[in-house]
């Protein structure tokens, strides 16, 4: 796992207090190495293959890529003058995955020639290029910031910026995009309908997420996309979700709280762990021997903490876990991109 319990224990004993680094310590030891599909699997960087588990008090560095690279690409045209052979050249660019030097031209263009100031595609195409470098912030800035108000009317820039706002997590200001009127009006563009139908659906919004659905049919007569997708919409609305305040009090008997989280590897630990470290402590006291009775206490009452905190995070690691692959699925059912 990324960090390791060392590094981990490091970070929650400089942003926390003793007593709680120590449950939440204790908690990473309980849980290290069991049930790997519960976590992001790093794909790139240096710590590749590795599970990610940061702490909640830190911020995952950026540096840190947990997602497979993104499907950018651009419209091919035939160009009819020198503007569209220029973008045309970013389109290729961008469509061979050369993003850094796709930007270069931009800034070029917009730069030295103010007859490209009012061109949407070079807009549109240094926002894909963001998305490309998985720069996703810098496309928003560019985009809340940069682009003349006059193009921020443009259908497909708007598009993008929602797309944007999805990839850094942001929900509801991607769906507030979208619902503008004059963006989905009329519109014969699939993917505005297919990206909302994912956003309703990580929403919990099923007769929406259904409706946009049904708007994506009529474009693309995709009916096997469509059920499929309908399925895995009734099936969200059917998930059974773990409470995590009852799987703390669950926790009150080690194990317990972690067998109700379909986490049995981690009810295996706690309870040999947290048995075996009371009668530690139940021997020491017994033959007076204060000084390691004490220090095994502290570590009994921490890895105890470390089991019922650790129970209510699972519950909540599985219910995002379920969503998760269910809104994966959808995706697949429904690619979208800009």
């Amino acid at each position: 796992m990324y960090p390791t319990c060392s590094q981990y224990g490091m970070m929650v004993f400089s942003d926390h207090s003793f007593a709680k680094a120590m449950v939440h310590t204790a908690d990473r030891l309980l849980r290290c190495g069991n049930h790997a599909d519960f976590y992001p699997k790093i794909t790139e960087g240096t710590p590749a293959g590795q599970l990610l588990d940061y702490p909640p008090s830190r911020d995952v560095p950026a540096n840190i890529i947990t997602t497979s690279a993104p499907t950018v690409a651009a419209e091919t045209i035939i160009p009819t003058d020198s503007t569209q052979n220029a973008v045309q050249f970013i389109n290729h660019l961008i469509n061979q995955h050369i993003y850094a030097s796709a930007l270069l031209e931009i800034e070029r263009l917009l730069y030295y020639d103010t007859a490209f100031l009012d061109v949407p595609e070079l807009y549109l195409d240094k926002m894909r290029c963001y998305e490309g470098l998985k720069r996703y912030s810098e496309g928003l800035l560019f985009f809340e910031q940069s682009i003349p108000v006059t193009l921020k009317a443009n259908n497909k820039i708007v598009y993008m910026a929602a797309h944007l706002y999805n990839l850094v997590g942001d929900y509801t200001k991607s769906i507030s995009l979208y619902q503008q009127s004059s963006v989905l009006k009329d519109s014969n563009d699939v993917h505005p309908f297919t990206e909302l139908a994912v956003l309703y659906a990580r929403e919990e919004l099923f007769d929406k997420s259904r409706s946009a659905l049904e708007c994506k049919l009529e474009i693309d007569k995709n009916h096997k996309s469509y059920e499929n997708s309908v399925s895995v919409l009734a099936k969200m609305e059917k998930f059974k979700y773990k409470n995590p305040t009852t799987a703390m009090l669950l926790s009150i008997v080690p194990g317990i709280g972690y067998l109700y989280t379909c986490t049995p590897k981690n009810a295996i630990v706690s309870i040999i762990v947290n048995s075996l470290l009371a009668y530690t402590v139940y021997t020491s006291l017994k033959v007076h021997n204060w000084g390691l009775g004490i220090i095994m206490g502290v570590f009994s009452v921490s890895f105890y903490g470390g089991n019922i905190v650790g129970s209510g995070v699972s519950a909540k690691r599985y219910n995002e876990k379920i969503k998760n692959d269910a809104i994966a699925e959808l995706k697949h059912l429904n690619p979208f991109y800009y």
